[in-house]
């Protein structure tokens, strides 16, 4: 039964029969080990030592991943704190792309910590808001060690890029590929595309098997498409391609109503089929009086209209998706055209040549050479099947990174360096209270150093001994900000000569979203599950009497 505590001391039943209530410790308790639960099944994939999880959905299909965002998205989270875990990685992902493992596995060691402190009675208050002040100074703290990247330093942005896919399958390609995901969004900021990290969907990703090895993958400063010509009759290649972008179909409009036509000779039949072939006609003379030699739809286009753009010499692709289209507008400076009516030859894109190309056994239209186009295309080529699935994955992740880079360009030291730095110093801010709040924050930096001790770990290696030795290379010399463990060379070093590099924001929006969730477990004291039966409350036995008049 769940009660209600009332004036008095008396207990009311005032909730519905089968209800579930979890209060206070009890309560605390079940939230973190929830929490912690999650943070445990990423955990081992952190870092480039770090290992993959294998999911099995309820259809069984395989995802092999060690991504964060993808293991969380996949598994079936029950638990209500679960749930709330699941959203720092999605937040994550959502503002940066790329640490999503390493924001849930802050936020529980944080709630780890912080419970220590909440079994032995400090309040709720008190260690959320020392949590909230431990954040805010951590982040000046990331702001005044960081080093703020010129433009021009093309060589220190690839190594941040390239840091991003240390741990993902793409790894041993991740020279030549940061210089194609740099170079795409380089292309992008010059084209003048606004807020990066939200226009990522402006660079497609074709996955095909096949090829020598990854390095086969390409950047196309235009657009893919897995369509074919309509017709084999058509151009298979365009150069100086003029592209009417159509978003209607090039076909007889049919009427609303049925309708009876009477025919009473036999040449009207033939009067009949010749109108309708006029009027696809006209329709088609339009497109071409633009100047247009390229037509892509992505409405349909009837044998007809075909017919007549074949013998124009002209190249049609129908059926081709929306999002495509506008992909194809973005990247070429042209118009979708949703009407004849007031159309002019400013409405066509361009660019140098639309060719058709087979790629193991598939046929593809590629739009290239588009003058400071607004939409790429990145065609990744690789052994086939999950592998193929991962690298797309990676490849995301690389261009958030990217993206972030470029709109913030503001590094930190990976190899766990940020985050002992960012330990130490806090443990030095915790001396400046003399009450509890001292202790909270105390346990804020302990929490940070979970994630060099994960990293470590995954390697196989002695966390507490490796950890220690970072610490000591942390001392007030200049540069000391940067020494972090190479897990490559197995020693600590600097890590901006090493190259291994993180974006900032990176790390600022990890230590906000984990210490976000955990402040909202912190004052948490009280878990009531509905219950799952029918009917109404339990009304009657154990109610107050109701007042006379």
């Amino acid at each position: 039964m769940a009660y209600l505590v009332g004036g008095g001391g008396q207990q009311f039943l005032v909730l519905k029969e089968g209800t579930e209530r979890t209060q206070k410790k009890d309560a605390f308790s079940n939230n973190v080990a929830a929490a912690l639960a999650i943070a445990e099944a990423v955990r081992s994939t952190l870092g480039p030592k770090g290992l993959d999880k294998l999911l099995v959905d309820s259809l069984g299909d395989l995802t092999i991943t060690n991504d964060g965002a993808t293991i969380l998205k996949e598994i079936d989270v029950q638990h209500p704190t679960a749930k709330m875990m699941v959203e720092v990685a999605k937040t994550q992902d959502g503002e940066v792309g790329d640490g999503t493992t390493s924001s849930v596995i802050l936020a529980g060691a944080i709630l780890h910590n912080v419970s220590e402190l909440m079994q032995s009675g400090v309040h709720p208050s008190i260690v959320a808001s020392g949590i909230s002040k431990a954040r805010a100074k951590a982040t000046e703290i990331i702001d005044k060690v960081a080093y703020k990247v010129d433009p021009g330093e093309k060589d220190i942005l690839k190594r941040v890029i390239s840091t991003s896919m240390n741990s993902k399958v793409i790894s041993f390609g991740k020279d030549r590929l940061s210089e194609l995901v740099l170079e795409a969004m380089l292309t992008l900021q010059a084209a003048g595309v606004k807020n990066l990290n939200k226009n990522i969907n402006k660079v497609k990703i074709i996955k095909k098997e096949g090829g020598d090895s990854l390095h086969d993958t390409k950047l196309i400063k235009g657009v893919v498409l897995d369509k074919e010509i309509c017709h084999t009759q058509m151009p298979r290649e365009v150069k100086n391609a003029k592209i009417a972008l159509l978003g209607y179909p090039l076909e007889v409009k049919k009427g609303e109503w049925d309708a009876k036509i009477s025919i009473d000779r036999p040449d009207q039949v033939m009067s009949f089929l010749d109108e309708e072939d006029n009027m696809i006609k006209k329709k088609v003379q339009k497109v071409l009086d633009l100047g247009a030699n390229v037509v892509l739809s992505s409405k349909s286009i009837d044998d007809t209209a075909v017919h007549f753009l074949k013998q124009a010499g002209v190249m049609a692709i129908k059926s081709i998706t929306s999002s495509d289209m506008n992909l194809i507008a973005d990247a070429t400076g042209g118009t979708i055209i949703n009407s004849l009516e007031d159309i002019s030859p400013k409405d066509l894109g361009t660019c140098e040549i639309i060719r058709e190309q087979a790629v193991a056994g598939t046929k593809y239209a590629f739009l290239e050479g588009c003058k400071s186009p607004k939409a790429l295309t990145i065609f990744i080529r690789g052994t086939g099947g999950k592998s193929l699935d991962e690298t797309e994955r990676g490849l995301h992740d690389a261009l958030c990174v990217a993206a972030t880079l470029l709109t913030e360009p503001a590094i930190v030291a990976g190899g766990g360096a940020i985050e002992v730095e960012i330990a130490k110093q806090l443990n030095e801010y915790a001396k400046t209270f003399s009450g509890r709040e001292q202790l909270v924050i105390q346990q804020f930096a302990k929490a940070m150093e979970s994630i060099p001790i994960s990293l470590v770990e995954n390697a196989g290696l002695d966390a507490i001994e490796i950890v220690g030795k970072i610490r000591a290379a942390h001392n007030d010399k200049p540069g000391s900000s940067f020494m972090g463990y190479n897990l490559f060379t197995n020693k600590v070093e600097d890590m901006k000569a090493a190259g291994v590099l993180e974006p900032a924001v990176l790390i600022k929006t990890a230590m906000k979203t984990a210490a976000e969730v955990a402040t909202m477990i912190v004052r948490i004291d009280d878990v009531i599950r509905g219950s799952k039966l029918g009917g109404g409350g339990g009304g009657g036995r154990g109610m107050p009497p109701m007042p006379e008049d």
